[in-house]
């Protein structure tokens, strides 16, 4: 019960200072009996946390439901992924042609300290309005996607990088031994026919 008491103590200091201030700082209003009975009775007690619990999880799901997006040449993506259907949306938003090509999903950390691959590929992320050095440390989820394309060997992958459901960044590369490495944002534009001339110049 000393938790209530202190409880009760800083409502009547409260009650002191607001309600009649005119008494003097030596005044300290005293609740009734009848009323610290009821303030501390275990229903008003559970009622009480029951609605702070109702309002903790009410909140967080409404930060959870917020959609956060963004615009590309005019283009709005949203940016929030939550699971493998949502995250095929954004790839295919960068390419139409993803379609339903195979997904792996991994979970990844991103390292505190880059070295120079890694400072190099965080570059395109750079491009994309991301500095992955912010998320150091961070689990993340990334989403890759292989497109088969007849006329390129071992053909392409789209992958997206994922932190805490909001997109981050990712990358869009020939599949082949040394190929090509290019930004989300690099590969995106408006301009019809433009997404096959950009993977046609990755092969």
């Amino acid at each position: 019960m000393r938790p209530l008491n202190r409880l009760m103590r800083l409502t009547e200091n409260l009650v002191r200072s607001t309600i009649y201030p005119k008494r003097g700082e030596n005044y300290l209003y005293v609740f009734p009996e009848n009323q610290k009975r009821f303030l501390t009775h275990p229903w008003w007690v559970l009622l009480t946390a029951a609605v702070l619990v109702i309002g903790v999880v009410t909140g967080v799901c409404c930060f959870r439901s917020r959609k956060i997006y963004r615009t590309f040449d005019g283009h709005s993506l949203c940016m929030t992924i939550e699971d493998e259907e949502s995250a095929r949306q954004a790839a295919v938003f960068f390419d139409p042609t993803v379609g339903n090509a195979p997904v792996i999903c991994e979970e990844i950390i991103i390292p505190r300290q880059f070295n120079a691959v890694y400072a190099d590929y965080n570059t395109l992320q750079k491009d994309f309005g991301t500095d992955l050095a912010d998320y150091g440390g961070r689990h993340c989820r990334k989403y890759s996607f292989r497109i088969e394309q007849p006329d390129i060997s071992g053909g392409h992958t789209l992958t997206l990088l994922v932190c805490d459901g909001l997109l981050i960044g990712g990358d869009y590369s020939d599949n082949a031994f040394d190929g090509k490495m290019c930004s989300l944002l690099a590969l995106h534009d408006t301009e019809e026919n433009s997404f096959s001339e950009k993977r046609d110049s990755l092969g």
